[in-house]
């Protein structure tokens, strides 16, 4: 993915990145970042290097809620063995949105 980052470069650093109402948890260090000027070099870090799963269920906040989309609730389980304060919600088919409305 590396000949990729290089392409990718210039048009993130033309991209314009506001700063949102929240903070966005990145999936390469498991931290939350505000500062919308980290955007595009954390964009690039995610295109060459793995998603530190692990660090960013540690990096939820406390009672967050968490809605995983496709079949089998793999990382429902995944979670549940990281931590057990989080509401996880395994959306697999259409007939599962519902469950979607009790997250909190």
């Amino acid at each position: 993915m590396a000949p990729a980052a290089a392409a990718l470069a210039p048009a993130l650093q033309q991209a314009a990145f506001e700063k949102g109402t929240m903070g966005v948890l990145a999936n390469v260090d498991g931290a939350v970042h505000e500062d919308p000027a980290e955007w595009p070099a954390l964009l690039l870090r995610q295109l060459t290097t793995t998603v530190d799963f692990h660090a960013c269920v540690l990096g939820l906040p406390t009672g967050a809620a968490v809605v995983e989309c496709g079949p089998g609730g793999v990382l429902k389980g995944l979670i549940a063995r990281i931590r057990d304060d989080l509401d996880v919600v395994s959306v697999g088919t259409p007939g599962d949105l519902g469950a979607v409305a009790g997250v909190r």
